[in-house]
């Protein structure tokens, strides 16, 4: 893999063998693979054993990261409560995708994506995003964020949320800025690098993320909500289980309506 790449993965010294930081970056990137292979791999067999319950619906809810939920507690209890759910995991949004087109998984929840051949798509509600910024930079004064001071900090999201960036994009070109972030690696050590390393360093995260906590000092703040900074999270499901999909979105739209009120 050395020679493949052209960059030195682990180095020896004496009777140990360490990993070098791209090594260790490559590792951690693989055991997040293998661990969600995992998962789908759990599914895929406990299904084949469980296939005879009619009308039942194998579920999956996407997560922006490692540690952070995309869907809030609320929905994920209506789910499991509905009545229609035969079983519920958490998966990056990719992998809800993998499931949907192996047929491991009949109904997931997940930020907005391109539609799937052979598959349907309701909205079921926007997410907030706030902005994870330095203790010390000056946008800690302020009560509340506009797209334009995007334009002020470095901005980086976590991997696992390159869903909104298309999104991202086209809402700050629609008041006039030309977004620049970096992707980073999903890890408590690689982010908390970007925040000492840059003094303007800025994580997009959705509320409630976890990041505020695991992150040493750093503030979250949220944006004006005029401004709609906000993203689409929509279910998606097969042709085939449009009646109790259909259903259960009605079911999930009417009571966070009630919620709401």
């Amino acid at each position: 893999m050395e020679s493949e790449l052209g960059l030195k993965l682990i180095v020896s010294s004496g009777k140990t063998i360490s990993p070098t930081d791209v090594g260790l970056l490559i590792a951690e990137e693989a055991e997040a693979v293998i661990h969600h292979a995992g998962k789908i791999g759990s599914i895929a067999s406990s299904y084949r054993l469980r296939i005879s319950d009619e009308g039942k619906m194998r579920c999956a809810i996407a997560s922006w990261g490692e540690g952070d939920s995309l869907i809030p507690p609320f929905v994920k209890g209506l789910l499991g409560n509905s009545g229609w759910v035969e079983s519920l995991i958490e998966l990056p949004n990719e992998s809800c995708l993998s499931g949907l087109r192996l047929g491991y998984i009949d109904f997931a929840v997940l930020l907005g994506t391109p539609m799937l051949e052979g598959f349907k798509r309701k909205f079921l509600y926007s997410v907030s995003p706030n902005l994870l910024v330095g203790s010390n930079n000056p946008l800690v004064s302020r009560d509340a964020l506009s797209v334009h001071d995007l334009k002020t900090v470095k901005l980086a999201l976590p991997f696992h949320a390159e869903e909104v960036c298309p999104y991202l994009k086209d809402l700050a070109s629609d008041y006039g800025v030309n977004l620049h972030f970096e992707m980073l690696n999903n890890s408590r050590e690689s982010i908390g690098n970007f925040f000492s390393d840059n003094e303007d360093a800025a994580l997009l995260a959705i509320s409630g993320s976890a990041r505020e906590v695991l992150i040493p000092d750093v503030v979250s703040l949220p944006f004006v909500s005029q401004e709609g900074v906000h993203f689409p999270v929509s279910a998606i499901y097969s042709d085939s289980r449009n009646e109790n999909a259909d259903r259960l979105c009605d079911f999930i739209t009417s009571n966070l309506k009630n919620k709401s009120d």
